[in-house]
């Protein structure tokens, strides 16, 4: 009977062996995945930080954009010889007046809207982190995000590197493909070729201040 009661002991002990073995085993699994969570949380805290950097940052770029864009247009206005009127102290005084009143509103309207867009676009932003997309450089083979100004243009979404615009035959055959509402386009930057804004019909397309470098992007689009 002491043989039997001695084998009933051992069994018993060698089963509570096993299921100490397994309680640690699952102890050790679950801290491991604490951990996985734990490095899962950082990153999309990580994440979470790069996104908002990246939209202040729009939204700074959008606002740099207009300001140029104002400022450009008022300075163009300045050059602009005075309608013939009845007395040139008046006239002149009229129409800097009415360039400055235009300028301002057009400074408003369109910081307005380029805000309202940057907003609406936070998961392009987030695009552009995540992906493979380029804005802190742009040459040929880089895949870059195009996005709508207030002027029907579409410029680069960059950091540090602006005034890069999609050309014409891109954008034309970005809305043969997607139509003529387009809010963004992605493309293969193909060629890349550099201007100066000058004085003269047609040699400051973007209206950018006077002697502001840009750069026309013909990509391949995706």
């Amino acid at each position: 009977g002491s043989d039997g009661e001695l084998r009933a002991a051992k069994e018993r002990a060698a089963a509570l062996e096993a299921k100490c073995t397994a309680l640690e085993q699952r102890c050790t699994r679950a801290e491991e995945d604490s951990k996985r969570y734990s490095a899962l949380l950082r990153s999309k805290e990580d994440e979470a930080t790069e996104l908002h950097n990246l939209l202040a940052e729009a939204h700074a770029q959008a606002q740099a954009q207009a300001e140029a864009q104002a400022q450009a247009e008022a300075e163009h206005a300045k050059q602009q010889p005075p309608a013939a009127l009845k007395s040139p102290e008046a006239a002149g005084t009229g129409h800097r007046a009415a360039a400055a009143d235009a300028g301002a509103g057009r400074d408003h309207d369109t910081l307005t809207e380029e805000l309202e867009l940057a907003k609406e676009r936070e998961q392009l932003w987030k695009l552009a982190a995540r992906s493979k997309i380029s804005f802190t450089s742009f040459d040929p083979g880089d895949f870059a995000l195009f996005l709508p100004t207030s002027n029907g243009f579409f410029v680069a979404f960059n950091r540090g590197c602006p005034f890069r615009y999609l050309s014409s035959e891109s954008l034309a055959a970005a809305k043969a493909m997607g139509g003529d509402n387009l809010s963004y386009v992605v493309g293969a930057v193909i060629e890349i070729s550099e201007g100066e804004a000058m004085d003269g019909e047609g040699r400051n397309p973007y209206g950018l201040p006077i002697g502001t470098p840009f750069y026309v992007c013909t990509v391949s689009v995706q």
